[in-house]
């Protein structure tokens, strides 16, 4: 459907293509305001009626829900589904990142060592990507298996997906 995005000043609204007519947004801002940080602690988000304006009759209903400031309309099944899956998430914001199975020892060629990355608290969101300094030395894959590759150092870094910590690892690679 559509977004309104409200900019520091209610009087100016940037409006995509939508049904909602400006007295229902304004009843909508209304109870949204009244919810404290735009969500209903009952339901959390607001349905209003699609009328045609051919016939004058309802379509349907949409559903609007603020987040981030931004006025979010779209299928009521869509609005309900997102409204839910926000007040079952369990997960709180990374706070940092950092790398088990590090060992201050050498990998011979060819051999490989697995590293574990979490990401604090341990209710965040686990996930992330690892990268190498040097592909030539060292690979690592998106489990985080480090294979040596050829004789130097290179260094494997994790980059949480949340946040975007990162926690490093200096893999020294030795000849077979």
């Amino acid at each position: 459907m559509s977004k309104i995005k409200l900019t520091g000043n209610s009087n100016l609204l940037k409006k995509t293509t939508s049904s909602i007519n400006q007295r229902e947004l304004s009843l909508a801002m209304a109870e949204a305001t009244n919810c404290g940080s735009g969500l209903n602690p009952l339901k959390g988000y607001i349905s209003l009626p699609n009328f045609n304006s051919s016939s004058g009759d309802i379509d349907g209903f949409f559903g609007l829900y603020i987040v981030d400031g931004e006025i979010v309309i779209d299928t009521l099944s869509d609005v309900k589904a997102q409204v839910e899956a926000f007040c079952t998430n369990s997960l709180v914001s990374a706070t940092g990142a950092s790398i088990s199975g590090c060992v201050v020892s050498s990998l011979v060629e060819g051999n490989t060592r697995q590293l574990t990355a979490s990401v604090t608290p341990s209710n965040a969101l686990q996930t992330g990507t690892w990268t190498t300094s040097n592909a030539s030395i060292a690979t690592v894959n998106a489990s985080g298996l480090v294979t040596g590759v050829g004789a130097g150092t290179a260094t494997i870094t994790f980059t949480s997906t949340d946040g975007g910590f990162t926690a490093t690892c200096s893999v020294v690679v030795i000849a077979d």
